[in-house]
């Protein structure tokens, strides 16, 4: 079994190789921030339009408000990016305490860990994310018989923590399936061969 130091140091690198990735993804979405933002905002664009006839708009509450959430965007966009990356370094790094005869599952668990992500963010932005703006749409209608009716001003910062939030719990809970089959792979040891037993 190697010292505690070893495993610190190499869980140090793992680290910064990951921290790297995601500052460079972050980097290129920065410079895409206008395209990615446009994308998030489809679902909400569709469920306004389905449902009133002014055009949809996002509030900036302060100067600076655009500026961060412009910059939270990017960097959520440089991990979601950069998932392929981390899901080796975190592999890479568990993969061990699978045994030797497991070690051979690394890149399929990498594969899977990015296509699952991946598959919960579309999930979320194509499915989820339209289907509960529309309920939530829903509700602004006239509240009394008299006309009165509730109003919503969302701003950028809602919206952008909004879909951030749901993407990243869709993203988590699709690789719920694997964890757990690495729990159970952890979980498993070979029994040692009794008399007379052969090896397969």
């Amino acid at each position: 079994m190697r010292p505690l130091r070893v495993h610190l140091v190499e869980l140090c690198k793992r680290l910064l190789v990951g921290a790297l990735a995601v500052l460079a993804c972050a980097c290129l979405c920065w410079a895409l921030r206008f395209r990615i933002l446009a994308w998030l905002l489809e679902p909400y664009e569709k469920a306004w339009n389905a449902r009133f006839t002014d055009p949809p708009e996002l509030l900036s509450l302060a100067p600076v408000d655009t500026l961060l959430s412009s910059l939270k965007l990017a960097f959520v966009s440089g991990v979601v990016c950069a998932m392929p990356v981390l899901f080796y370094e975190l592999w890479a790094f568990m993969g061990p305490r699978l045994g030797g005869h497991k070690r051979r599952l690394l890149m399929p668990f990498v594969l899977l860990s990015t296509v699952f992500f991946w598959s919960g963010v579309a999930v979320a932005h194509y499915v989820a994310t339209p289907y509960m703006l529309g309920r939530f749409f829903s509700l602004l209608a006239p509240a009394t018989e008299h006309g009165a009716t509730f109003a919503q001003t969302p701003t950028l910062e809602g919206y952008v923590d909004f879909s951030i939030r749901t993407t990243l719990v869709f993203g988590a809970v699709f690789e719920a399936p694997l964890f757990l089959t690495f729990i159970v792979l952890g979980s498993i040891r070979r029994r040692p061969l009794g008399a007379g037993q052969r090896p397969c």
